[in-house]
Formats: structure tokens, C-alpha cells, sequence
């Protein structure tokens, strides 16, 4: 019983030591770090959390952490949470909660278990990164990816050796082939045989990084049928802003090249009609 006894107290004194040493070390870490007891309210909170939300550690030592979380984002993040805690399992969510400044952030949250030393549950001990930004460029792309998926445009990426990586639905329209049967293919399935320089300068003028001009030009769809288009061309760059393909917006310009065809030939007629008219005044 003594040796027992004894052995409890090292235990409770190297848990103190290591307690304190975490708190230390999580007062001088950039990341929101923060333990519970187990019914999810603070035991201690760092510098960085008490910055972020603009409290002290007494402000927080009577009250749930998840009480700053968003009103639409708080039973779903607490539900979990709690039973998480209960059946001492890691916690993972993502949630708003209001910043010192009163802005709603994301925040990216990751939880262990933390136990003592006797081995009872004890609350969790997690950390916090916000991911606002990154939430917004998400939202950015999704609206982006939303746009281009539904335009009647034709809209096609691709790498730098004319391979295809992306195939909008307009694109599907205009020439006539799914996104599985051309991605990962070359862009050459489109150029006509008397059209392939031309694709080939455009690539060497993107690789050189000149500019590159809109332009028409004619394509050839899946079923052989050749169409009149106008090409947009952007060039796609890395996060390090090195060039890594181009970006094509395609419009059908048919009809408008059938209609101009049209008016040029009216005016033709037109004209021939009145140099005969003229002629016959003259004798």
C-alpha cells in the first residue's frame, strides 16, 4: 500500500511537471491551443486563444469554449463534441466563431483525449488554426467552377503539351464530346490537319510567355462536321506564378459568320445590281 502510495505521488508530480511544460510551450505557440475538464469547459486556454477572442484565462475558466461558436454551426459542433469526449475518441470539425474584433472566422479544430493519471477521463486537449482564407478561396473556386460549368461557352484547359485537364459542359455542346472520352487526351482530336501549326505556335508563343491575340479560327467536332469559332486565350499559372498550360473560352461563331456571309454577298448583289443600272442609264 505504501509503495503504492508513493508510486501515485511521482505520478501526480511528473503529471504537474509535464502540465506546466505544456503550458509553456503552448503559450508560445502561433496555434489557438485550449483543454477542457469533462464537461467541455476551459481548464486553461493560450497566449494565441486569448488574443484571437480577447479574453483572459479568468474570463474562460467558468464557461464552454464552444460558447463562441456560431449560432448555425453550434449544435452540430457541440453534439459531436460531446460524444466524442464521452467514448474518448479524437475530435475534428470545422466551425465560425466570433473573433475579438467581432468578425466570424473559420477555425479548423483537432481534440485528443486527455487523461490523468489515473487513467479516468479528463476532457480533451486541442488545438485551433483559422482557415478563413482558405474557406473563402474554396467558396471563390466553387463559384468559379459553378460559372464555368454552366456556360454556353466551351471552355477547355490545357498543359503545355496540348493535353486536355479540363471540359466544361459547353464545351460537350459545341463539340460534341464527353469529359471522359477527352480528358487526358491531346487537343489535337479538335485541330483540323490543315490547322495543327496553327496549335503549335500558339503553345510556343504561351512556353515563351508572349502574348497571345484572340483569333478565329475552325475546329472539328466528334462527328467530322467542322465549325467556325472564336478563341479566347489565358494563359494558367502555379502558385508560384510559373506558366503551366493555357486556358481556352470557344464561341460558336457559325451562324454569325453564315449571316455575315450573307450581308457581303447581299451587298455584292447590291452593287452589281447598280453598276448595271448605271450602265444601261448610260446607253
Amino acid at each position: 500500500h505504501l509503495e503504492m502510495t508513493r508510486l501515485r505521488r511521482e505520478a501526480e508530480i511528473a503529471l504537474r511537471h509535464s502540465e506546466k511544460r505544456f503550458r509553456e510551450l503552448a503559450n508560445n505557440a502561433p496555434l489557438i491551443i485550449w483543454m477542457t475538464d469533462d464537461q467541455g469547459y476551459n481548464e486553461f486556454v493560450n497566449m494565441t486563444y486569448q488574443t484571437f477572442f480577447g479574453v483572459t484565462p479568468e474570463d474562460v475558466a467558468e464557461r464552454r469554449g464552444m460558447e463562441v461558436v456560431h449560432p448555425d454551426d453550434y449544435e452540430t459542433y457541440v453534439q459531436k463534441f460531446l460524444e466524442v469526449s464521452a467514448a474518448r475518441l479524437p475530435f475534428r470539425a470545422e466551425a465560425r466563431v466570433r473573433r475579438a474584433d467581432g468578425e466570424w472566422r473559420w477555425l479548423d479544430s483537432y481534440a485528443i483525449p486527455r487523461s490523468t493519471e489515473l487513467g479516468h477521463m479528463s476532457g480533451m486537449i486541442g488545438c485551433s488554426a483559422d482557415i478563413t482564407e482558405r474557406k473563402q478561396a474554396e467558396d471563390a473556386m466553387g463559384q468559379l467552377a459553378a460559372v464555368v460549368e454552366s456556360s454556353d461557352d466551351a471552355i477547355v484547359s490545357k498543359d503545355l503539351n496540348g493535353v486536355i485537364r479540363s471540359w466544361n459542359k459547353g464545351a460537350e455542346k459545341l463539340f460534341g464530346y464527353a469529359a471522359e472520352e477527352v480528358i487526358g487526351k491531346s487537343i489535337m482530336i479538335l485541330i483540323p490537319p490543315d490547322r495543327v501549326d496553327e496549335e503549335t505556335r500558339v503553345l510556343e508563343s504561351v512556353r515563351r510567355g508572349e502574348a497571345i491575340v484572340h483569333y478565329e479560327t475552325v475546329r472539328r467536332r466528334k462527328d467530322g462536321a467542322l465549325v467556325e469559332i472564336a478563341l479566347t486565350v489565358s494563359r494558367l499559372r502555379d502558385e508560384a506564378g510559373n506558366v503551366i498550360g493555357v486556358s481556352k473560352i470557344a464561341r460558336d461563331i457559325t451562324e454569325r459568320k453564315r449571316v455575315e456571309q450573307a450581308l457581303a454577298e447581299g451587298a455584292r448583289q447590291q452593287r452589281a445590281l447598280y453598276q448595271f443600272a448605271d450602265h444601261l442609264h448610260r446607253a
